[in-house]
């Protein structure tokens, strides 16, 4: 399995837990807590924050478990990934601009 979705998947989970454990910071003190407040008011808006981070947590530890796997793009069929500056160029050319 490889190294980097091992640490974004425990870095997703221990960053959900620590939310988790500030839940009442994170309301009181941010922008988005805020909100959720004014949306859901103060018992749903922690619930859904709690909700949220659990869900967070969860995909955190199975990406890190290898449960949940990242899409990874077969290039074999289509050949070699270009740079974006070289598609958008190669876009351009083809295109043909009558101008009157």
């Amino acid at each position: 399995m490889p190294y980097d979705q091992i640490f974004i998947g425990g870095a997703t989970a221990i960053l959900c837990l620590v939310g988790l454990w500030n839940e009442a910071w994170i309301l009181a003190h941010t922008t988005k807590g805020r909100r959720l407040i004014g949306w859901f008011g103060e018992q749903r808006g922690l619930w859904v924050l709690r909700v949220v981070l659990s869900l967070g947590f969860l995909f955190g530890a199975l990406l890190a478990s290898g449960i949940i796997n990242p899409v990874r793009w077969d290039t074999s069929r289509h050949g070699p990934v270009q740079e974006p500056s070289s598609v958008a160029s190669d876009f351009m050319n083809s295109r043909s601009i009558a101008v009157a």
